[in-house]
């Protein structure tokens, strides 16, 4: 069986890609990142509370402390988005768009740059959300591949294929809370 996916590397597919990363090779990072920005968050607001019996008083140093917070919060909070943006940046000319083949030893993707081959041997693992599949190949790098584009076959039957032509179990990210 010969699949075919059509590849816009638009915001939303880095998004995704963001995800991928941060929830399967990032994770350890992430959450040591994540408990770590709580312990400053929680230490910076401390910091502005008034001591016993003194009024509270709103100065340029709290001010400060709290636009600092609330920036990390958002961070926090839109992490995946940012990350996207910064990968749409760093994508090069003629690369925002790809199609690629699988077959059943390797896959090809064409670009406006050029044509590039792919062992499925490098992949190190493999998510799904609900819009695509991912493909990661260690902490900064992942493709992408939007699933309504899928050609030669049902998105259930690429999902068997990669799995048996990788000998990766697919790691399911819709199923999970969304962060």
């Amino acid at each position: 069986m010969l699949f075919k996916i059509q590849t816009g590397y638009s915001h939303k597919a880095l998004t995704a890609m963001a995800k991928a990363l941060r929830k399967t090779t990032r994770t350890a990072k992430s959450r040591r990142t994540r408990i770590f920005g709580v312990l400053v968050i929680v230490f910076a607001l401390f910091l502005t509370l008034p001591k016993s019996g003194e009024p509270f008083n709103v100065d340029m140093k709290m001010i400060l402390t709290w636009t600092v917070v609330l920036i990390m919060i958002l961070a926090f909070v839109f992490e995946d988005t940012l990350n996207g943006y910064v990968a749409k940046k760093r994508l090069l000319p003629g690369m925002t768009e790809a199609e690629t083949t699988f077959y059943e030893d390797h896959y090809c993707t064409l670009t406006n740059v050029g044509k590039s081959e792919f062992s499925y041997g490098n992949i190190t693992d493999i998510a799904e959300t609900e819009e695509y599949f991912v493909f990661l190949f260690g902490k900064n790098h992942a493709q992408v591949y939007e699933k309504k584009s899928i050609t030669g076959g049902t998105e259930s039957a690429f999902g068997a294929f990669i799995e048996k032509a990788t000998g990766k179990k697919i790691i399911n990210l819709s199923a999970r809370t969304k962060k």
